[in-house]
């Protein structure tokens, strides 16, 4: 069954062609179908009932309309949602990757880490921040007391990290501080100042 835009023709009597426009409506509603509930149904006629739309290049927008679509996203390069502002995103062109899709490393994608239960889950997590940007977290063990500790994020920032920010974990007094020494894609590097007062370390580090 598939729908012919050449039906009727002009000259046709409604006898001629009552087959084909009958196949036409029947078609139509098939069609429609597709990721919709059919006119047919006799519930949610006429609704979405999923949305799938094939990768694109940035849409044209025109005045006061955006463009929602899907396309390849920034490191790695796998399909993602994005939105266009009015204008085609103005004088830039700006475009806003809505969602990160990492297959890679999607274990870790918005992992609750357990650091109260038995065993504990020090391997932190990540999530991913309209616009482009990501955020990695974790809880870090202090094992070189007075020396540099490495931590490894979750997964390597594609492109750049832009903050990290650490929080001394300790059950006494101590004036014992976390600095931190060194940050790369990968990892970042803290010094705890002194003794083993300080034995673990929140984090969050944001970066793209």
């Amino acid at each position: 069954m598939s729908f012919d835009p050449q039906i009727p023709q002009p000259n046709d009597f409604l006898s001629d062609s009552q087959a084909e426009i009958l196949n036409n409506f029947q078609s139509l509603d098939t069609i429609f179908g597709i990721n919709h509930y059919e006119f047919s149904s006799a519930i949610n006629s006429g609704k979405h009932s999923v949305i799938q739309m094939p990768e694109n290049l940035p849409p044209a927008t025109g005045s006061d309309e955006g463009a929602l679509y899907t396309a390849v996203g920034l490191n790695p390069g796998e399909t993602n949602l994005w939105f266009r502002a009015e204008n085609s995103g103005g004088g830039g062109g700006f475009e806003y990757q809505l969602t990160h899709v990492d297959s890679t490393h999607t274990a870790e994608f918005a992992t609750n880490t357990t650091y109260e239960t038995v065993p504990v889950n020090f391997n932190g997590g990540w999530t991913f921040l309209p616009g482009g940007l990501i955020l990695q977290y974790g809880l870090a063990t202090i094992s070189n007391f007075g020396g540099d500790n490495v931590v490894p994020f979750p997964f390597p920032f594609p492109t750049a990290v832009f903050s990290v920010v650490n929080t001394g974990v300790t059950s006494a007094n101590s004036t014992n501080t976390t600095l931190i020494k060194a940050v790369a894609n990968a990892s970042f590097t803290i010094r705890n100042t002194a003794s083993s007062s300080v034995s673990a370390m929140y984090w969050i580090a944001i970066g793209k």
